[in-house]
């Protein structure tokens, strides 16, 4: 099964119907994931520290300065695949941040993108490996969202109170 057809089983599982919804892709990568939700009738916008992907809707910056790039309140959902974890550890790393601070601001931010019940679909690659993200169930709690659904311990869906 090649990425477009996984992110297609993943996405109709656990989000359902995309279609007219807002959504932005943390991470986006070579734009798998971006395509198969537009794919699905979403309008998606999408951030990358790379530019591997380039769209319209595609900005090239950084996680931790969402705001700069997005309208407070205008997503309905935000996706990020593989983008806490190492990626973000790797990022701390190179620009001398704190890991656990820089988990728990871009969770603030991504917070502050989301429409009210708004859903976050976190995907950790490096979930046999804890140390790269500090993340705890509680961290998301205590930042406005609500653990919706655990899916094999790599997997989280969770709505923005």
């Amino acid at each position: 099964m090649n990425a477009a057809a996984g992110y297609a089983v993943l996405f109709k599982d656990i989000l359902g119907n995309c279609k007219g919804k807002r959504v932005l892709e943390i991470g986006c990568g070579n734009g798998d994931g971006v395509n198969t939700l537009q794919n699905m009738g979403a309008d998606v916008n999408c951030i990358d520290a790379g530019s591997k992907h380039v769209s319209p809707t595609h900005k090239t910056g950084s996680a931790t300065e969402l705001l700069k790039f997005f309208q407070p309140g205008s997503f309905d959902t935000v996706v990020a695949l593989a983008f806490f974890g190492s990626p973000l550890a790797k990022w701390c790393v190179e620009n001398g941040k704190d890991l656990r601070k820089t988990e728990l601001a871009v969770l603030g931010q991504i917070k502050g993108l989301m429409k009210t019940g708004g859903l976050l679909l976190v995907y950790n690659a490096d979930a046999w490996l804890p140390h790269l993200s500090t993340l705890r169930h509680e961290d998301y709690e205590k930042t406005g969202f609500a653990v919706v659904k655990n899916i094999r311990n790599d997997t989280l869906l969770l709505r923005r109170e």
